[in-house]
């Protein structure tokens, strides 16, 4: 949010991981998760190599 990354966790009993996909698939949809999503350039200028060789 305005930047700053963001995080969470859901955890749930052993043996329930039908019940925290469901909990993360509802919380998907209720943040509209699509529009979250950051805009990637669709060719991002490549970088060059590190010279590692003197290291």
């Amino acid at each position: 949010m305005h930047g700053v990354p963001t995080g969470l966790q859901i955890i749930g009993p052993t043996y329930e991981e039908d019940s925290v996909m469901r909990i993360g698939a509802a919380l998907e949809r209720a943040i509209n998760w699509p529009a979250w999503r950051p805009s990637i350039p669709q060719h991002a200028p490549a970088t060059t190599p590190l010279e590692t060789e003197n290291l």
